[in-house]
């Protein structure tokens, strides 16, 4: 419950994860021990175990959330990206498929989450990171601002 507990006051002091249903999506799956512990398991190896590769840790973690069902971007880069800001970025899909088409950048989006893409993902943001290298981003979170003013969604949207 304490291990939960911080995770929910992790996830509702920041505005990454859509308040309406994908919160409360999150938190009633891994609120059940069960789930928690599979999910922290898979969390804790795929940010801190030294005994992969990153590519079959994030595999794993991906093929975990893929069983609890939550098998999207969102969440599975969510603590990535707050655990490690200069190499992890969070993927907003609407807003990541607007930025590649805004940029030109050819990166074929595809919804389910997997290592491939999440380094190409990596690969796009550290080139984004570079063309506006001008304006100083010290990190993924700046990148991952100058995306959403990029290519806002949702309310923000002007269409």
């Amino acid at each position: 419950d304490d291990l939960f507990n911080r995770v929910k006051q992790i996830v509702n002091i920041t505005n990454f994860i859509q308040g309406s249903f994908e919160k409360p999506k999150f938190l009633d799956t891994i609120k059940d021990e069960r789930n928690g512990f599979i999910f922290f398991e898979a969390l804790y190896q795929c940010l801190w175990s030294d005994s992969a590769s990153r590519k079959a840790k994030l595999d794993n973690y991906f093929a975990v959330l893929e069983s609890l069902n939550l098998s999207k971007w969102t969440y599975a880069t969510y603590f990535l990206f707050l655990s490690d800001p200069d190499n992890n970025m969070f993927i907003k899909p609407e807003m990541l498929k607007k930025s590649l088409e805004v940029s030109q950048y050819p990166l074929v989006y595809e919804s389910k989450p997997s290592s491939e893409i999440y380094f190409q993902v990596l690969e796009f943001s550290k080139w984004l990171k570079n063309k506006i290298s001008e304006l100083e981003p010290r990190d993924m979170i700046d990148v991952h601002s100058f995306m959403w003013h990029m290519a806002p969604t949702g309310k923000w949207t002007d269409e």
